[in-house]
């Protein structure tokens, strides 16, 4: 037991320190550091497919991005969304509506939409977009600024969770923590580390030559979690990979309540793992890492150390981020419980995501 109790403390102390560096190095989106490309001609581009639930209220902070163009690709809509795109295109004189075409076999829904967008931009700068992304004021700005002060091929940002169920509070910040305690930031600037990779497909920015020298998204077309796929294809062929932080700029709520998220986490939580008994090795250690030390202070007091580091993972987490719910630190335990529907529907052989199967 005590060899236990050390091997949890060791992990979850690297972890912490993982993250305290990257709460001083890892970079965050700011409104004062804007593009210095000397006058990018950037490309917006946002996928959207049956987005009428979630688009309206984010259109604003899309149509007020200083950008070139704003490409909606309308991915065969069938829920009004494709009226609501031509209504704020007649509008808006630098909003084109484009109509995605069928998807062809080997590819999957938003590689292929993602794809159509990038073939019809006009742009230097290609920035795509989720529909269920928040822009701040000068937020593409500011991603520019950070394209080239990273000197990216490809840049990522990871936005702001906004979090309003129960479980969305315990579940959610995981993204943030996989990131923040599990990739030094440093490791970007090594050429050698080609596995230090992350992305996260809310928001994803390359100069156009990048693009088209990286291959586009042909380059993953068969990859569910495409934005993983494409931080990896990067860096194994030697471009470079920017990351920040949404801050203030750029929010999304992924998922509205549990079973959405648990859908929407399980489709590529596969992938990010790379297999199922690496997965089910992963979700066994979580709950004996995090869940079970509390539980066991009575029986040992010494237990305490380990659930005092997982709340200060999560503290350091909720800072680097800007959220500050520090009160879901407290929940840190129950965080492999509410994971562990996510990695069941993750192991199965098809996944489910908006009308489409995946194998």
């Amino acid at each position: 037991m005590r060899a236990l109790l050390a091997v949890v403390t060791a992990y979850i102390t690297v972890k912490v320190a993982v993250g305290l560096s990257n709460s001083r190095s890892f970079p965050v989106l700011d409104a004062a550091a804007t593009s210095t490309g000397g006058g990018d001609d950037v490309s917006l581009i946002v996928p959207v497919r049956d987005e009428m639930a979630r688009l309206p209220p984010r259109l604003p902070g899309m149509l007020a991005q200083k950008v070139r163009e704003l490409i909606f690709l309308d991915d065969c809509s069938t829920d009004g969304t494709t009226q609501l795109l031509h209504d704020v295109a007649a509008e808006h004189p630098h909003v084109r509506v484009v109509q995605g075409r069928p998807m062809p076999d080997g590819w999957v829904g938003k590689t292929w939409a993602c794809s159509q967008g990038a073939e019809a931009a006009l742009g230097d700068v290609l920035v795509f977009c989720d529909a269920d992304i928040s822009l701040g004021d000068g937020a593409i700005d500011a991603v520019l600024g950070q394209l080239h002060a990273q000197r990216a091929d490809l840049m990522s940002v990871f936005p702001r969770q906004v979090t309003k169920t129960f479980a969305e509070h315990v579940t959610m910040p995981l993204i943030d923590d996989l990131l923040l305690t599990g990739l030094p930031f440093q490791l970007l600037e090594q050429p050698r580390a080609k596995g230090a990779a992350a992305a996260n497909g809310s928001i994803m920015a390359f100069p156009r030559a990048s693009y088209d020298a990286l291959g586009g998204f042909a380059a993953v077309r068969t990859e569910i979690v495409e934005d993983l796929a494409m931080a990896r294809h990067t860096r194994r062929t030697g471009h470079r990979l920017g990351l920040a932080l949404g801050g203030d700029l750029i929010s999304t709520r992924m998922y509205e309540g549990f079973d959405e998220l648990v859908a929407g986490l399980g489709k590529g939580l596969l992938a990010v793992m790379g297999n199922r008994p690496l997965l089910v090795v992963y979700t066994a250690w979580h709950l004996l890492a995090y869940t079970v030390p509390p539980f066991l202070i009575r029986r040992q007091p010494a237990w305490a150390i380990p659930w005092a580091l997982a709340v200060a993972e999560r503290l350091v987490v909720e800072a680097t981020t800007g959220r500050r719910e520090w009160w879901q630190s407290l929940t840190m335990p129950l965080t492999p419980l509410y994971a562990i529907p996510v990695a069941a529907v993750a192991v199965r052989r098809t996944k489910h995501w908006k009308g489409r199967t995946y194998p």
